[in-house]
């Protein structure tokens, strides 16, 4: 019989220590208009206002950011605009040519 071994993954760790900080949590409910107004480039296309609050929230100047469905490039041009790296990944082709002129070109 073989036996069954969570991994060291699910394992309970004792040098594991609790974070509680919730002092860069938003207090209410966050409020953005949406991009698609002025150009409706993805189905799931986020408002780029929102992407730079949550990375100017949650990274600091510098750091990188990784999108692994990166769609029309929201994260990416607010990471532009807040002194962040990018980098993205995006299956379909056509989809990644559309973030990749609108990441170049403004």
């Amino acid at each position: 019989q073989r036996k069954c071994d969570a991994g060291e993954i699910y394992r309970k760790h004792d040098n594991f220590r609790d974070y509680i900080s919730t002092e860069r949590y938003p207090r209410s409910v966050l409020k953005f208009k949406t991009d698609k107004q002025r150009s409706c480039l993805h189905a799931t296309q986020k408002p780029v206002a929102l992407l730079e609050y949550l990375i100017r929230t949650y990274t600091d100047e510098g750091d990188i950011v990784l999108d692994f469905a990166m769609g029309s490039g929201s994260t990416a041009v607010a990471c532009r605009n807040t002194g962040r790296r990018f980098v993205g990944v995006e299956i379909d082709r056509e989809i990644f040519q559309t973030a990749l002129n609108r990441i170049t070109h403004g």
